[in-house]
């Protein structure tokens, strides 16, 4: 039997199941294709973007892998990849919309990634003409998201008739186990964002799931704790062992139930090809 195959529209919170540092038996039934790595899906779904190499001019140097992603943001060039590669699942987080943002240039929509993009010159020197932030600029960036992710959708079922779509419902994490195995409360200050950001993830959740025929990997009722020694650093997103183990699980719950369903839809209709030559 083949290997389900996945992309990934999103982040770590996402990406990591596909990681056998954090799930060490994953590739033994799926195989992560593709990913459009801390995009947001309103730069997703925007024209792509023309830069120069003075724009694209770095104030430091940033890994291979940052810059690529920074490439691909400006280039939409993902789209193209799923229509070729087919995936049988894309899962989709919001972590950059939530976090990082937009900005504009003309028509057209950029991730405003601090890890790459806020780098450039074209950034530094406010080449662009707005941006945006999800809850600061809510009644311009929601409508941005809400028509992209809808664009997104019908692109998939246009092009992509046989790809469903995962909904990742994370939320974040209020705590950490330090490397004493000690529980920590993250910075109050710092990260005080947590819980507007989460109260309005939970209204995105509903209001998609409401919407759209999502699959969807929800386990916001267990509690997890952010992860002192995680490999990435320490972040209310990067979580524990527990949540990519728990996350596979219900990974697995999905991908089971298709085939059952799938096998009982051919089952359904080999039997009425019987009934009717009989």
């Amino acid at each position: 039997m083949s290997k389900i195959t996945f992309s990934v529209i999103g982040s770590c919170v996402s990406r990591d199941v596909f990681n056998r540092s954090f799930v060490p038996e994953y590739k033994a039934f799926y195989e992560c294709i593709s990913t459009a790595w801390q995009c947001s899906i309103i730069s997703l779904m925007s024209p792509k973007v023309n830069l120069s190499e003075d724009d694209l001019e770095l104030s430091e140097e940033i890994s291979k892998h940052r810059h690529n992603t920074l490439l691909a943001d400006l280039s939409k060039e993902y789209l193209n990849e799923i229509k070729n590669n087919q995936p049988d699942y894309i899962i989709v987080d919001f972590y950059a919309d939530m976090r990082y943002g937009i900005v504009q240039s003309g028509n057209c929509y950029l991730t405003n990634n601090p890890n790459g993009f806020r780098k450039t010159k074209f950034f530094r020197e406010k080449r662009y003409d707005n941006s945006y932030r999800f809850r600061a600029d809510m009644n311009i960036y929601r409508p941005l998201w809400e028509k992209a992710f809808d664009d997104f959708y019908h692109f998939v079922q246009d092009h992509l008739p046989n790809t469903k779509i995962i909904l990742n419902c994370f939320r974040y994490a209020n705590s950490y186990v330090n490397q004493s195995g000690e529980l920590v409360m993250f910075d109050q200050e710092r990260y005080s964002f947590l819980d507007a950001e989460t109260k309005l993830f939970n209204e995105l959740y509903e209001y998609m799931l409401s919407k759209y025929q999502l699959r969807k990997v929800d386990i916001r009722e267990n509690e997890y704790y952010a992860d002192g020694s995680y490999a990435f650093g320490l972040a209310p997103w990067h979580y524990e062992r527990k949540y990519h183990k728990d996350f596979f699980h219900q990974l697995n719950q999905i991908c089971l139930k298709d085939i059952l369903d799938a096998d009982k839809q051919t089952h359904d209709i080999k039997s009425k090809i019987q009934r009717l030559l009989s």
